[in-house]
């Protein structure tokens, strides 16, 4: 009985690395997929800059759309990270 349930910790241990390993790449494309149009938004809102003097909601909305997107990207990376540390 022992030897069934560590091999079949063992094999659950193994399928969830894989899970996540998964998990990880989806959501670095995904995030490179978002990081690329709010960068594209980003770029047009500093190419507006440059014809004409932004208003004060346009350069709050510039300098969200950086942050927000530093802070998600840290977020989601610190939790792959915990459940990674968490399956050894």
């Amino acid at each position: 009985i022992a030897w069934y349930i560590r091999s079949t910790f063992i094999l659950l241990r193994r399928n969830l690395r894989k899970e996540v390993g998964e998990a990880e790449q989806a959501l670095e494309k995904a995030f490179k997929l978002l990081r690329e149009e709010v960068e594209k938004h980003i770029t047009e809102i500093e190419k507006a800059k440059e014809m004409r003097v932004l208003t004060k909601e346009e350069e709050k909305a510039l300098k969200r759309f950086k942050q927000n997107l530093k802070q998600a990207e840290k977020f989601v990376k610190k939790e792959i990270k915990d459940i990674e540390d968490v399956l050894g």
